[in-house]
């Protein structure tokens, strides 16, 4: 079976040939999702907004292929500002397990 592919239109999806997210059978793989906005090129001011971005970022692409938050099994999350981690982790706890 070749894998479903789904490209956004970031700058690696167009010049690299990255895909945000791949599925095969019943696997959903997502990597690399930042807090840039591709529209703007401009990152979010506070760690919320950038998890608040990021979440769409998640959300779209699993629901493009008939998924969403609560077929996730593994994820990572990364905070670049560690006065920032609160309020960005009790947002991802609010947005994964509610």
């Amino acid at each position: 079976m070749d894998p479903a592919k789904f490209q956004p239109g970031s700058i690696l999806e167009d010049h690299e040939g990255y895909s945000r997210i791949v599925m095969l059978d019943n696997w959903i793989f997502i990597s690399l999702t930042s807090s840039l906005n591709f529209t703007t090129r401009v990152m979010a001011d506070t760690t919320l907004e950038r998890a608040q971005i990021v979440m769409k970022k998640v959300e779209g692409p699993l629901a493009v292929v008939g998924a969403s938050l609560p077929d996730v099994v593994r994820r990572r999350t990364f905070v670049t500002r560690q006065e920032g981690v609160p309020d960005a982790m009790a947002y991802m706890e609010r947005r994964w397990f509610n």
